[in-house]
């Protein structure tokens, strides 16, 4: 009762800032999460209790509705921990037993969220949650180096699993149908109906009617829109155009179509909500250090994914937007160029069909292949 009287006041605006000021009170709540996440509730015979289900939600909720105003480096101090104040016990306690600060703590509990869970074992709103929470504690510039070197985010499994979300549709995630399907899901992972993830039938008895599946990608500008924070764009906003319509379907003798169609679903199929979850975590990655710009240049399918996902952005600016800013910050490790050979038609491609985007684009273009490729 307590954290949901905390969830509300959370939602409200003018309650934000007073809540992220209590230092004490953020650590308490990456505990919390830590709890749910925990192997003890989540993995024993019995299944995850209905309670800590309830604890996750009410502490993501809050978390994610405070984030933008939480000082992420008075979680992360630097060096000296004389810094903290005595009455900072749960930090301390944190720290003289585990040895690990507040900041890293809560990043090894999105990364559990992320990883540690098969998708059809995982609730949706939980995944786009934990997005929007890595995103706004990325989003801090003051941390960024904190961030580059925390172990939690350079965790391969960690870039697979954002990868994997580019492409995947909301089937993949836990049902939310008959009960035939939740005892198939029963038999197939072995965990009871009652320990069922699936929260948010509260809300909607029927699963068919869920005014949350819709897609609404206003939730996700462009990051150098919303937060007003220096990024490594550096090339300025792209305005978007009406007459930024591009079509890359009827083109199959370009490499463009096949990346296209090697997404894992159609368009109608795939999660766009999701996707742009996705593609604004790897935007904070990309802005980290060279040594993680050449990681994601590297990964088997993060170059793949991102072309795919800018031909599948049509009628989507911010989405389109958001995936050139990625690969520009990409670009600017000068030890990624190779990586982008394999996607040189595609966003030649784009770059002369999409005026929303061709701007920024052409800069990528002409600094990975040369003037010569425009």
């Amino acid at each position: 009762m307590v954290l949901n009287i905390l969830r509300n006041l959370a939602v409200v605006g003018a309650n934000e800032k007073p809540m992220a000021a209590y230092d004490e009170l953020c650590v308490f709540y990456i505990m919390a999460l830590r709890y749910v996440n925990s192997s003890d509730a989540r993995n024993c015979r019995s299944g995850r209790s209905r309670a800590a289900v309830e604890i996750g939600d009410h502490v993501l909720d809050t978390l994610c509705a405070i984030a933008k105003r939480i000082d992420f480096l008075a979680l992360h101090p630097p060096a000296a921990l004389e810094i903290w104040h005595p009455q900072y016990q749960l930090s301390s306690q944190l720290w003289k037993k585990e040895r690990v600060l507040p900041l890293e703590c809560l990043l090894r509990e999105l990364r559990r969220i992320l990883v540690d869970r098969d998708l059809k074992q995982q609730r949706r709103s939980v995944v786009l949650r934990a997005c929007e929470l890595l995103t706004n504690v990325c989003r801090d510039v003051a941390i960024k180096k904190y961030l580059s070197s925390s172990q939690a985010l350079q965790d391969p499994a960690l870039l697979d699993c954002v990868v994997a979300l580019l492409g995947c549709s909301r089937q993949e995630f836990l049902p939310r149908g008959s009960k035939h399907k939740k005892q198939q899901l029963q038999q197939a992972y072995g965990f009871p109906t009652e320990a069922d993830y699936d929260m948010d039938a509260e809300d909607s008895d029927d699963g068919d009617s869920d005014e949350t599946d819709r897609d609404d990608n206003s939730r996700w500008p462009a990051p150098w829109e919303n937060d007003g924070l220096p990024s490594g764009i550096g090339m300025g906003i792209v305005h978007v155009s009406p007459e930024g319509v591009r079509n890359t379907s009827s083109l199959p003798h370009v490499n463009g179509a096949h990346a296209a169609h090697s997404m894992a679903f159609g368009d109608d199929q795939l999660d766009h909500e999701m996707r742009d979850a996705a593609l604004e975590v790897l935007f904070r990655f990309s802005d980290y250090d060279d040594a993680t710009k050449l990681r994601m240049a590297q990964h088997r399918m993060c170059m793949r994914r991102l072309a795919g996902s800018l031909l599948s952005c049509i009628g989507r600016p911010e989405a389109a937007r958001i995936t050139v800013a990625t690969l520009c910050n990409i670009s600017m490790n000068r030890a990624t160029f190779p990586y982008f050979l394999p996607i040189e038609k595609d966003l030649l491609l784009v770059a002369c069909s999409d005026v929303s985007v061709s701007d920024i684009l052409n800069n990528v273009v002409a600094d990975v292949y040369g003037m010569h490729s425009l």
